[in-house]
């Protein structure tokens, strides 16, 4: 919870302790240390980056409770990230997808354009249309490979072929662009 306003005395006077120590807290309430340590650098990060005002400084609380929750939610996605790395690693083709997603989108992980592109490759050679699609853009866009226009388009219009909507709109931008095409806006 984010509190405002006037400060209460509590906060009051650790405003005026030269650094409030936010691992009693973490420890007095059973957190994880690590967790909270990796979120207050975080924080710490974030607020070096802004720039400093001449204007009086404003105290914000935030509970630890929601620090943890926070902690947990990134905990959770990278574990279900682990499952699904696991699944592809077996030969499951929509994890195979998934992982690719999570690779290109940073979720549950680090963005990874390369191992992104891998994994689409991978479920994309498995028949996967959505993979094949997003393989199709990554050869348009270069994202994760080299730029491969004649094969992008080769997997887009497949797709196409098949009725994938978002592979239909893509060959359609490829048209009214001239990617790899003629340009035309019919």
């Amino acid at each position: 919870m984010i509190v405002g306003g006037y400060p209460s005395r509590q906060q009051e006077e650790r405003r005026q302790t030269p650094r409030f120590a936010v691992e009693d807290i973490v420890h007095e309430n059973g957190y994880d240390m690590e967790k909270a340590g990796r979120m207050m650098e975080m924080i710490e990060e974030k607020n070096e980056d802004r720039q400093s005002f001449d204007q009086d400084a404003v105290m914000v609380y935030i509970d630890p409770q929601l620090m943890q929750g926070l902690a947990d939610v990134a905990a959770q996605k990278a574990a279900n990230f682990q499952e699904l790395l696991s699944a592809a690693q077996e030969g499951d083709l929509e994890s195979a997808y998934q992982v690719a997603l999570s690779y290109a989108n940073g979720r549950g992980t680090s963005k990874d354009s390369e191992l992104a592109f891998q994994w689409f490759q991978r479920a994309a050679d498995g028949d996967h249309i959505a993979a094949q699609y997003q393989l199709g853009v990554c050869f348009l866009r270069g994202i994760g490979t080299e730029v491969d226009i004649p094969r992008g388009l080769e997997l887009i219009t497949s797709t196409a072929d098949q009725d994938y909507l978002p592979s239909v709109c893509e060959l359609g931008l490829c048209y009214e662009m001239g990617t790899g095409v003629e340009e035309s806006t019919e």
